[in-house]
């Protein structure tokens, strides 16, 4: 007599479950509030890192294992990496014969690219949107188990709350270009007081035309964001006049029934909602935050170091700082917050050194110390407690 088995959630996770859960002989009943072709999976783009070793390059689970926990600075579980490095390339192999199209090289070699920390080409890849190509085969792999009887689906509507649906007026500050003028334009969202800002902004860009408050056919909405779950940082922008995620504001946080969307003031803009936010990138670089030696691993510091390794660097801190300029020469908090992490694992004195005079020059002299940064924070990091440490690091070497 086959087992059943009862899976919640439809996501390449709980896909996944169902397809080996009937390859065993069980009988899945497949249970999920949103179709599959709504789950987060599809909107991952890099790809998956496995020792495929299809560019000769000598690679193996082991030295994948080792890249990772380096990349990592010592924060990741290695019983799970190692578990994951091990069942890397099997789960690569396993998503071919699914018929994911992987891009591939010469015959039947998949394509391997270096991205994530790794030392070797090692990442599988879809063009730029691998999840959705392994959700687009995962879905036709579970119809087909549910034709065979072995998977059934049921997709549920029902909500332990009353989903409220009220009229909204979404004002936009758009504009083409740095050169050109920036104008208002209002749309109307009829949708649950529980939608988020993201959610909002891809329901307008969905509609066919889109078509402003006047009916008036415009252009797509441009905004920016890669994972929908507070993780990327990508869709920061000014919702009411106040820097936040549009992934993680919803409706009813937000007063009154008119939410007014602008792009982040202290960056150049790129077009709408997007900006340029590379300065990021390059003040870190201007600090040298990077290692020269093995990473010291204190466990008296491992919590620390994992809420400075969180930061999404979605620049919502330094559009509140009062001393945050993109042409200046002060780094802000991004700066400062992962700092730390550097600063606690180095281990070679003149780079620790050179770390502790940029950081003095370009975060600590300059900080008014309002701290504004801390209240504001999207994630709830604990950014005071990671500049007095970065603080202490570099100006005081405790």
């Amino acid at each position: 007599m086959s087992k059943t088995i009862v899976i919640i959630g439809a996501g390449l996770a709980g896909l996944s479950a169902a397809l080996q859960a009937a390859e065993n002989g069980c009988n899945v009943k497949l249970v999920s509030f949103l179709p599959s072709e709504r789950a987060q999976s599809v909107m991952a783009e890099g790809g998956i890192n496995a020792a495929l070793n299809t560019k000769d390059e000598n690679d193996s689970p082991e030295e994948h294992f080792t890249d990772t926990i380096k990349a990592a600075c010592g924060l990741a579980d290695p019983n799970a990496v190692w578990g994951m490095t091990q069942a890397a390339p099997e789960l690569v192999h396993w998503l071919l014969k699914l018929g994911v199209k992987f891009n591939m090289s010469g015959y039947d070699d998949v394509d391997l690219r270096n991205f994530g920390g790794q030392k070797k080409k090692r990442t599988a890849f879809a063009q730029s949107d691998t999840g959705k190509q392994i959700m687009t085969a995962m879905i036709d792999a579970v119809r087909r188990k549910e034709a065979s009887g072995m998977v059934e689906r049921f997709l549920c509507t029902c909500s332990r709350k009353a989903v409220i649906h009220l009229v909204y007026k979404i004002r936009i500050r758009r504009q083409e270009s740095q050169k050109s003028d920036s104008y208002w334009q209002e749309f109307e969202f009829d949708g649950s007081k529980n939608s988020s800002v993201a959610n909002v902004l891809k329901e307008l860009n969905s509609r066919t035309p889109l078509k402003d408050d006047s009916g008036n056919i415009v252009t797509p909405i441009s905004w920016e964001c890669s994972c929908m779950v507070r993780k990327c940082g990508a869709c920061a922008m000014l919702i009411n006049e106040r820097p936040r995620l549009a992934c993680s504001t919803f409706l009813h946080t937000l007063k009154g029934s008119t939410i007014t969307l602008e792009p982040l003031s202290k960056f150049p803009l790129v077009r709408d909602l997007i900006v340029d936010r590379s300065i990021l990138f390059e003040n870190l670089k201007k600090l040298n935050l990077w290692l020269e030696s093995e990473a010291y691993m204190n466990p008296w510091t491992h919590e620390p170091r994992y809420q400075s390794a969180r930061c999404l660097m979605c620049g919502c801190c330094l559009e509140v700082c009062p001393n945050f300029s993109a042409n200046g020469t002060f780094a802000g908090t991004v700066a400062a917050v992962n700092a730390f992490r550097i600063l606690n694992e180095e281990q070679e004195s003149t780079h620790l050194n050179e770390i502790s005079a940029e950081y003095k020059k370009r975060f600590f002299e300059g900080c008014g110390k309002s701290l504004s940064c801390h209240d504001i924070c999207p994630i709830g990091l604990p950014v005071e407690e990671l500049l007095v440490r970065s603080n202490a690091a570099a100006v005081w070497g405790k």
